[in-house]
C-alpha cells in the first residue's frame, strides 16, 4: 500500500521536500513495483503464502490481509481518476 499512496502524497513532496527524505531509500523499491504485474505477484505470494499458513503469528496474518485490503481499496481512485484522466 506504501508504493500506491505516493501518487496521492506527491503533492505534500512537493510543497515540503524535507518530508521525502525518509522515503529516499524507498524510491528504487517503489518504481520496481510500478511494473507490470510485480504488485500482482506480491499479492498472490503475500495471500497463498502468509495469511493463509498457520505456522505465522495470527497477528501477521491479520496486518497482511489488512494490507492487501488497504491495496484494493486504493485501486479504486486510480481507476477513477485514470477514466477522468482519459
Amino acid at each position: 500500500p506504501l508504493s500506491d499512496t505516493f501518487e496521492w502524497g506527491h503533492y505534500l513532496f512537493d510543497k515540503f521536500p524535507l518530508l521525502a527524505v525518509p522515503f529516499v531509500p524507498l524510491f528504487p523499491i517503489i518504481s520496481l513495483l510500478q511494473a507490470p504485474f510485480v504488485s500482482f505477484a506480491i499479492f498472490i505470494a503475500l495471500f497463498s503464502f502468509v495469511t493463509r499458513n498457520p505456522s505465522f503469528s495470527r497477528f501477521i496474518r491479520f496486518n497482511t490481509l489488512q494490507a492487501i485490503y488497504l491495496d484494493i481499496v486504493l485501486i479504486f481512485p486510480q481507476l477513477i481518476g485514470g477514466i477522468n484522466r482519459g
